[in-house]
């Protein structure tokens, strides 16, 4: 014959007062550590602001968690800044600068100057959008996509449809774009033929002329924006326009 044990529960104690105590200090002083470090970096963020020399107030980051340790070790993860619709050879757009591995002076990563910052490699996106587009093709309809993927999510791709009425044409046109970097020269070449306006769908430029950092490396398109990704692939030390396009 079976028996069926009940089980035993046991009563947890609580924990004793000074333990509890105990537990909110340290939680406490977690929060107040947290909260410092958190405005060391916005100051040092907003001092690297200040002296970036653009049209448009730059937005900083400083990767590096905690922030007073990382310059402690006089290093952090990077440094980015972006400048929103500012004035560039394309016109008003989106560019993002980034110091990847910056090392350097403690005093400067924790007050925000970039004397004798070094940046292992650096990075630079330029965002051309529709409106910036069509106003480089004379095309204020212009509309740019992915011609496979619309998602945002989709994998970049060196190809684009673009549509909008080139001028003499009474209706907008729908066209396939290979999007080059190419013997430093950045372009837009139609890839097909509409019956109207083709050739106002070909762009091209010295990549010296555009928004770049380094070297011009690849155009491509995501979304409803093109992207010209460009960098500096050796240790570069940082100054004000470093970040300047």
């Amino acid at each position: 014959m079976w028996c069926r044990v009940r089980p035993t529960l046991r009563r947890v104690p609580n924990l004793h007062p000074r333990l509890q105590w105990l537990a909110l200090a340290v939680a406490a002083t977690a929060g107040l550590a947290w909260g410092a470090d958190t405005l060391l970096a916005a100051r040092a963020e907003a001092h690297i602001s200040d002296l970036i020399p653009a049209d448009t107030t730059p937005r900083v980051s400083i990767a590096g968690f905690p922030f007073v340790t990382s310059a402690l070790q006089e290093g952090v993860a990077h440094i980015q800044v972006s400048l929103i619709d500012t004035d560039t050879s394309l016109g008003p757009v989106n560019v993002t600068t980034t110091a990847h591995d910056v090392q350097g002076p403690t005093d400067s990563l924790l007050d925000g100057r970039l004397d004798g910052l070094v940046g292992y490699t650096v990075s630079r996106s330029a965002t051309i959008d529709a409106a910036a587009l069509g106003r480089l093709l004379g095309m204020p309809d212009m509309d740019i996509s992915n011609p496979t993927d619309i998602s945002p999510g989709a994998a970049p791709l060196p190809q684009a449809q673009l549509r909008g009425t080139p001028p003499g044409c009474t209706e907008p046109v729908t066209v396939l774009a290979d999007l080059r970097v190419r013997d430093h020269i950045v372009s837009i070449e139609p890839a097909t033929t509409p019956s109207c306006g083709a050739a106002a769908f070909r762009w091209s430029a010295p990549a010296d002329t555009l928004p770049v950092v380094g070297t011009a490396n690849s155009l491509w398109v995501r979304g409803g924006s093109l992207f010209l990704d460009s960098g500096i692939n050796t240790p570069t030390p940082l100054s004000p326009e470093l970040f300047t396009p």
